[in-house]
């Protein structure tokens, strides 16, 4: 699959409401799934084909997308349920950062779905939610539908408060399965941090250095998109109808503490690993410092050795102890000494 890089360029100077794709190009064709519920029951019915979408008065309407590459039937749903072209050009826009809007009738928000990759790279996926009080469409990238399978457990439960509370309810459920997978992957990256440490405590290196590099690029990553989460709660409180807001109230705001907690947490970690490259570096200074050491006291040693054997090298006559047949085992005799007693003055002086 390749990406589009040409989106921002064919962006320019279209009108507002122009919907282009942005994302990785796709050959599967868009799934939409219909659920109708009311406190009787729920039922399911696949709309791909776009059927008729609108349900009954006494039902509420949860339609889920997967897949934004189409823009015709972008549209089609557009059409249906008379959204504006602003909303769906920022649903196909799968790089639009975080945020909530309001349309009379609908409240739009965007906020993404984290995950690891087979390759343990952190990557971001755009979801969209439109909702009103009686019905919720919910958008995500072709392959990344797996986040809402609790929510749809829970809405099969015959006594669960999704089916006979509206349906901010359930935008409320969808953004909390979202923010508590926000929770996964810090624990995975908080994981990476524990283990980068007790590895660079025992043998820091150039491999361990581009490790530390690439978690803080993924914790600074992570930050940019949960960052947001408190103020998108805090524009979903200002915008709903107070009669609506009331019944839901509680339960955004335990999903505000929750997004506090992840941006607490987050910014723990940076701390820690902006730590752990004070201490690789620190470590490395160590070691550095540690082999001069070994090196001068090599140096020390040798250096007045080096000085006899050039005075004895030097072509004279007559010199002390030339003509001796022994003068070659006194002078090694004369080193050794020299070298022992060097070594015994570093150890009283504990250099080694």
């Amino acid at each position: 699959m390749k990406r589009n890089l040409t989106t921002t360029q064919q962006k320019l100077g279209q009108s507002p409401g122009e919907m282009i794709y942005t994302g990785v190009a796709q050959k599967a064709s868009i799934k939409i799934t219909q659920r109708l519920y009311n406190n009787d029951g729920v039922s399911e019915e696949d709309k791909s084909q776009l059927q008729k979408l609108k349900s009954k008065k006494d039902q509420k309407n949860w339609i889920h997308v997967e897949g934004v590459h189409d823009i015709n039937v972008l549209k089609k749903i557009g059409d249906q349920f008379e959204i504006h072209n602003l909303f769906l050009e920022d649903v196909a826009n799968v790089d639009k950062r975080s945020s909530t809007e309001f349309m009379e009738p609908y409240l739009f928000v965007t906020i993404k779905y984290l995950t690891f990759n087979s390759y343990q790279v952190l990557k971001s996926h755009s979801v969209n939610i439109i909702v009103d009080e009686d019905k919720l469409i919910s958008f995500c990238e072709s392959g990344q539908s797996d986040w809402i399978k609790p929510v749809i457990k829970r809405l099969q439960g015959s006594k669960n408060p999704i089916r006979t509370r509206s349906t901010y309810y359930l935008l409320y459920a969808l953004m909390d399965v979202l923010v508590d997978q926000f929770f996964v992957v810090l624990e995975e990256v908080e994981a990476q941090v524990e283990a980068m440490e007790r590895i660079i405590t025992q043998n820091p290196s150039k491999d361990h250095l581009d490790k530390l590099y690439q978690l803080k690029k993924e914790l600074l990553d992570f930050r940019k998109q949960t960052i947001i989460i408190p103020e998108l709660i805090r524009v979903i409180e200002d915008e709903i109808d107070e009669t609506q807001w009331n019944p839901v109230q509680i339960y955004f705001k335990d999903l505000l503490d929750h997004a506090l907690h992840v941006q607490e947490t987050t910014k723990n970690n940076i701390d820690i690993l902006s730590g752990m490259f004070d201490l690789y570096f620190s470590l490395i200074n160590l070691k550095m410092n540690q082999t001069i050491h070994v090196l001068t006291i090599i140096t020390v040693v040798f250096l007045p050795l080096s000085l006899l054997t050039g005075i004895y090298g030097m072509n004279f006559i007559s010199m002390p102890g030339i003509q001796n047949e022994q003068g070659f085992w006194i002078l090694v005799g004369v080193m050794g000494l020299i070298v022992i007693s060097i070594l015994c003055w570093f150890k009283q002086q504990k250099w080694f």
